[in-house]
């Protein structure tokens, strides 16, 4: 979670090296698991609806 402070989604971008440049277009999703049985798949992960986000 970003605090108070903490650099944009921008400026951490382009600190990878992959800068984020206007107009450009980035898929989104969360792989994430839950150990509760019976809470997700029998793989036991799930994922999250995709986002397309235009910059």
């Amino acid at each position: 979670m970003a605090s108070a402070g903490d650099p944009s989604i921008t400026q951490r971008s382009a600190a990878l090296g992959d800068p984020i440049s206007p107009g450009r277009v980035r898929c989104y999703q969360v792989w994430y698991r839950d150990g509760a049985p019976g809470f997700c798949t029998a793989q036991s992960y799930n994922l999250s609806n995709g986002l397309r986000v235009v910059w």
